[in-house]
């Protein structure tokens, strides 16, 4: 019923919210403190950064206070309360679209404008201010998601097709990173500025087709090969959530911890991926999993 579930997005999606923001803003803070005494001469986005916080009148408004990594959580929110009202007061169904099958290998050209608004790389709303381009791109995936409940059975009817749309995935990939443009964290305001990370309709295109086939790749594997009684797996969903909460101040920290080692770049990003999941799934184990912030996360667990 529309009640529980308002009450269920409520509990694992807006309170989570409220309550690590400015937890998160804090623990960022503390992280750049730290890298400001522990780096000499900073570079890229720690540079950034601090040239922000020595002229701030130059900095935008809009970008003093973001959601940081938040709006995924920020922009469901809202994608819920507008399913909601769509299920409640609309009587559109799209029986006819997924009755068709053929008719779904077009549905990716609905997110060409969001792509050509949102540039390339695909940019992260991070501002409370909303803008429509998410709707037009992550919207769709979830209006996507949401028409698929009770419509399992497509999935099953695509299943065969899984390694033939992982190979598309690789051959759509491969344009696609040939021309992406090469960014520095010190040109990307410009960058954004003079509209230069705007695709052509090619690249939306490309983009759009790969963004669809590569997400529903991953769904078919998921479907084949995780299904079934797994505590690891188990484990690793669970702790999922709160890897995604607390991964940025953690992931920046150790950063900023490498940078004057000299080590190869593929060591250090290893060591970074690695040393973030320990850190996250150590905290989880020890801090969430059996607490009140784990029930309010995933609901209770029972304590070994």
């Amino acid at each position: 019923g529309i009640g529980p579930f308002l009450r269920n997005r409520a509990t694992r999606i807006a309170l989570p919210f409220v309550s690590f923001w400015p937890v998160l803003w804090a623990a960022m803070a503390i992280v750049f403190v730290f890298a400001l005494s522990y780096v000499k001469e900073p570079e890229g986005l720690l540079k950034a950064i601090v040239d922000a916080g020595r002229n701030p009148a130059e900095t935008p408004a809009g970008a003093r206070f973001t959601t940081m990594h938040l709006w995924f959580l920020y922009y469901l929110m809202m994608f819920s309360l507008v399913g909601v009202i769509a299920v409640r007061w609309s009587r559109l169904r799209f029986d006819w679209l997924f009755r068709r099958s053929w008719l779904l290998a077009f549905l990716p050209l609905t997110l060409v404008a969001g792509i050509r608004r949102g540039g390339l790389p695909i940019a992260a709303p991070e501002s409370f201010v909303p803008t429509w381009w998410p709707w037009a791109y992550y919207g769709v995936f979830y209006w996507f998601g949401w028409q698929l409940r009770g419509r399992e059975t497509l999935l099953e009817r695509l299943q065969p097709w899984t390694w033939w749309l992982f190979l598309v995935s690789v051959i759509l990939f491969v344009p696609h990173y040939l021309l992406l443009p090469v960014l520095r964290i010190d040109s990307l305001q410009q960058a954004v500025a003079a509209g230069s990370l705007t695709p052509s309709l090619f690249e939306a295109v490309l983009a759009a087709y790969l963004s669809a086939s590569s997400t529903l790749t991953v769904l078919l594997l998921g479907r084949r090969l995780l299904i079934g009684a797994s505590a690891r797996l188990r484990f690793v969903a669970d702790a999922s959530y709160w890897v995604y909460l607390v991964h940025l101040p953690v992931v920046l920290w150790l950063q900023t911890l490498l940078i004057p080692v000299t080590l190869p770049m593929a060591v250090k990003l290893v060591s970074v991926v690695l040393g973030t999941l320990l850190v996250s799934f150590a905290t989880y184990v020890v801090f969430v999993r059996y607490t009140p912030i784990g029930w309010m996360l995933n609901g209770k667990r029972p304590f070994p």
